[in-house]
């Protein structure tokens, strides 16, 4: 799945430049689409087969500051060829290349990973289980919720936080985009200091603290329109930290804990069903921001404080019955 994941992608963006059609680019960008979640779906049962407990929360993390620089150097590369046709063809070719180049790479790690010892392997043999089993899981479904409610919160911090800086708190034009960047500098920093701390107690109570992290920076914004444009710029920096610095609390350690509680047979549509939400959510995401902001400023911002604080309570009950949530590092 992993391979093929990449083998899609260069295969898209090797195409990207050829199409000529709208039904072309949606086409493309769908493939595209799903061979990003397929990654993400067998991302971290792969990782599993060799990082254990919670060794995975920091293979993870790694990989989240890894993710975050290389979307920092891929904007540098694409900016100055963004101003014409050749260039965006000639970025397309160059992701295609490194999709492809990342199946070579990762070929024999994978081949190699089919020959483990029996115990840091999935054991094949065992009975499947199917859809039906998993969908009737109901720790697994609180999970699901509480994944759904995180894909919202995250996303607020590049969907409409930018946009509210400048036209709800009356910030400087250059603040939408430097919220972005110094959020994203922000969590290469501090990703695995936080998780090295998380390590030291258990995965729920991390996750919940994050919740009620995320509330505090959504109730921060509520004070912005009271206090004037002058306090704009402080307020939507210190957000966007409280916020980044959530999303490093929690988003690993759910994936993780999803994870280490499925069955050994059923990790990959454990995995699926997890990603699934996640984009989902990200996908509606835009939608449901926009319909909060015409309700109102304040609606928009009370309404995330809201979901940032139901999962604290939705995480200490789901971790009553997954243990992977519960159990803190040994």
């Amino acid at each position: 799945m992993l391979l093929t994941s990449n083998v899609v992608r260069a295969v898209t963006f090797t195409l990207y430049p050829f199409t000529g059609e709208i039904w072309h680019v949606a086409v493309l960008a769908a493939s595209t689409s799903a061979a990003d979640r397929m990654f993400w779906t067998s991302n971290a049962p792969l990782l599993g087969l060799v990082a254990k407990g919670r060794e995975l929360d920091d293979l993870l993390g790694t990989q989240s500051v890894v993710r975050v620089v290389g979307l920092g150097v891929g904007a540098a590369l694409a900016t100055p060829l963004s101003g014409s046709v050749t260039g965006l063809h000639l970025f397309s070719y160059f992701n295609a290349a490194t999709f492809a180049l990342t199946a070579v790479v990762l070929f024999p790690i994978v081949r190699g990973l089919g020959r483990l010892p029996g115990d840091r392997r999935r054991t094949v043999d065992a009975a499947p289980v199917g859809w039906a089993t998993v969908l009737r899981d109901r720790p697994c479904m609180a999970l699901c919720l509480i994944q759904a409610i995180l894909s919202l919160l995250t996303s607020s911090l590049v969907v409409i936080f930018p946009l509210v800086s400048v036209t709800e708190l009356k910030g400087p034009v250059w603040l939408a985009g430097t919220s972005v960047v110094i959020g994203n500098v922000v969590l290469a920093i501090v990703q695995k200091p936080v998780l090295r701390l998380a390590q030291r107690t258990s995965r729920g109570g991390v996750v919940a603290c994050a919740g009620a992290v995320f509330c505090a920076g959504f109730l921060l914004m509520l004070a912005g329109p009271p206090l004037g444009p002058s306090f704009a710029v402080g307020i939507v920096m210190a957000t966007s930290v409280i916020g980044v610095i959530g999303e490093t609390m929690s988003v690993p350690l759910v994936v993780a804990a999803a994870n280490q509680s499925a069955p050994e047979t059923a990790k990959g549509r454990y995995s699926a069903l997890l990603q699934t939400i996640w984009g989902a959510a990200g996908a509606c995401s835009p939608a449901i921001m926009s319909g909060l902001l015409t309700a109102g400023y304040a609606v928009l911002w009370s309404i995330l404080a809201g979901l940032a604080l139901l999962t604290v309570p939705l995480v200490l009950l789901a971790r009553r019955k997954l243990p992977a949530l519960g159990v803190p590092a040994t």
